[in-house]
């Protein structure tokens, strides 16, 4: 019984830990709706899949515990696709990339 509480506490842990490792990212309308029950500054990831150094941040330094932390207490992070072809609607406009065509 004693390994069988043991066992739970450590994967518990474990699985906290993980959570703590990656930032929440959110949709931007998701981050909006966020944002009128509890007011946060967003912080937006523009990337495209092409891009080396958006990989790199991905990889490596959004997976830092300290920055994971800090963005996670202080912001609504968002991600989004500079190349995507939908639409994002803020304060009454409308946001697109109609002459992106990709190849």
């Amino acid at each position: 019984m004693k390994n069988l509480i043991f066992l739970t506490i450590v994967l518990l842990a474990i699985g906290l830990k993980a959570q703590d490792s990656e930032i929440n990212w959110l949709t931007f309308e998701e981050a909006l709706s966020a944002q009128k029950q509890s007011p946060k500054k967003i912080m937006m990831d523009v990337y495209t899949n092409w891009c080396g150094p958006c990989k790199l941040l991905d990889k490596q330094t959004f997976h830092n515990k300290n920055l994971v932390n800090y963005v996670n207490e202080k912001f609504y992070a968002v991600k989004f696709n500079g190349e995507s072809k939908s639409s994002i609607t803020y304060n009454g406009q409308n946001f697109s990339n109609p002459k992106y065509d990709a190849v």
